[in-house]
């Protein structure tokens, strides 16, 4: 025999060397298959220097494998009846801890992931940025891909990362990507080439995205610089801003495109609640879609209000392109009560026109006139019919600086019968020739000699009409 080695009958007469080795200190096997219905070790160390340690062999169904037993009781088995492993065919690989135990895998005598008897996976407080999960093969260009759940048909629903464009892929059934992460740190929602931040595509109708809260005056989105915030947006129903500098004092809602910005109320959407637009050529329209001007008011019955809380004159001015030279305007004055349609330059006349047409002219030197556009002379130039019901002329001798008294001079004035040619009314009239009156006595007429001062001359003819009856009477008495 060999030194060491156990003793065995190799032969019915034959003894020859076991497959146990005893030194003294350590019972050792040769590497030989061990097989049978069970085999009890109170300790046992296999070893080899070619690295195959043995067979376990077992007949049955299962296969054969390990128990770990605790005063009788199982605790941990290795072997294909608890799937640690299995060859060919749909045989899995498992790891199973018998009853309520947890799966606990470790390094360095410290727990790192724990699985639970109810199917919980935990990781240990040691797993960081640098040392803790990796999926894939660091630097090796591939695709890396955690499955979250599975639906009916087994279609997955995972987190991809796709090593041909860097970017991390949140995928649905079927593969169609949700959202993307790209290398660049632009979040993707609805497309695969987010070009900003926070990119939000939608093929459906509706809002895109709703911020919820609990809190008074509901959810919202603030924007700030380095920390300062800028601009609220929907923070109890308003769009307002806090802390801007004086360089930047201003809220810009703009379209970047050659489009209009509405304004609705009370609706889903703007198509069917519109209350003002601003179109894309700066025109801002109330009641209408269209305005056709800088402001365009429409509706059943459109107002303008202006409403002043203090003393003093307020309403509507006018003023040139610099801003500082004031035009004209409607005013209120509501210390005097005065209400003013105002001219305020010597070279600012007024015009109100009807039918499209002039009606009446207030020149810059407050003469009136009606009919004409044309400035002859006096206060009040009517070129046409004028009808009232009476008429007073101031007579006092007060107003009057009296040059002589019964100035009458013989006129021997033409009636003539005649239709005006410088107005649409076709009727007939009687009355004098300002150039034969001019001839006579220049006072009468204007400079021009194309208007006669019709009460001065009546009242001549009065004179004269009253002197030749008194003549008459005269000669008859």
């Amino acid at each position: 025999g060999t030194t060491n080695y156990l003793p065995k009958f190799t032969g019915a007469s034959t003894i020859g060397n076991s497959a146990i080795i005893d030194d003294g200190t350590t019972v050792s096997l040769i590497a030989r298959a061990l097989s049978g219905t069970s085999a009890t070790f109170s300790s046992l160390s296999l070893s080899n220097t070619d690295g195959y340690l043995g067979t376990i062999n077992s007949s049955g169904a299962n296969g054969g494998y390990f128990e770990w037993r605790t005063s009788g009781t199982t605790i941990a088995d290795i072997g294909t009846a608890q799937q640690i492993f299995g060859s060919g065919g749909s045989t899995n690989f498992g790891i199973n801890a018998r009853g309520a135990r947890s799966l606990i895998f470790g390094t360095n005598n410290t727990a790192r992931f724990t699985l639970d008897s109810g199917g919980a996976a935990t990781f240990s407080s040691s797993v960081t940025a640098t040392t803790g999960l990796t999926v894939g093969s660091l630097g090796s260009g591939s695709d890396a891909v955690i499955t979250l759940a599975t639906n009916a048909s087994g279609s997955p629903r995972s987190i991809y990362y796709k090593a041909s464009t860097a970017t991390i892929n949140f995928t649905q059934t079927g593969g169609a990507d949700l959202m993307t992460l790209t290398n660049g740190g632009n979040l993707g929602i609805g497309t695969t080439a987010p070009g900003f931040a926070l990119d939000v595509h939608s093929g459906t109708a509706g809002s895109m995205a709703n911020f919820n809260t609990t809190r008074t005056g509901g959810g919202g989105i603030s924007m700030a610089n380095s920390g300062s915030v800028r601009l609220y947006l929907g923070q109890a129903n308003w769009l307002g801003l806090d802390g801007i500098a004086s360089n930047n004092n201003a809220i810009s809602l703009s379209s970047g495109q050659a489009a209009d910005i509405i304004f609705a109320t009370n609706v889903a959407n703007a198509s069917n609640g519109e209350r003002m637009r601003i179109t894309s050529a700066g025109n801002v329209g109330i009641g209408t879609t269209s305005p056709d001007s800088l402001l365009h008011l429409e509706g059943a019955s459109p107002f303008l209000r202006i409403k002043g809380t203090g003393s003093g004159e307020f309403g509507l001015k006018i003023t040139d392109g610099s801003g500082s030279t004031f035009l004209g305007g409607l005013t209120y004055n509501s210390i005097t009560g005065e209400q003013r349609l105002n001219g305020n330059q010597s070279y600012i006349y007024q015009t109100f026109y009807s039918g499209g047409s002039e009606r009446m002219r207030i020149t810059s030197g407050g003469n009136v006139l009606i009919g004409t556009t044309t400035d002859a002379t006096g206060k009040l130039q009517v070129n046409g019919s004028v009808y009232a019901t009476s008429f007073f002329e101031s007579s006092s001798v007060a107003f009057k600086n009296i040059l002589a008294t019964n100035p009458i001079t013989s006129l021997n004035v033409d009636v003539i019968k005649y239709k005006r040619t410088n107005v649409d009314v076709d009727d007939v009239r009687f009355g004098y020739s300002a150039e034969q009156i001019n001839s006579l006595m220049p006072e009468l007429t204007n400079k021009e000699a194309t208007a006669v001062k019709y009460l001065d001359v009546h009242t001549l003819l009065i004179a004269e009409l009253q002197r030749e009856i008194k003549e008459l009477k005269a000669k008859l008495n």
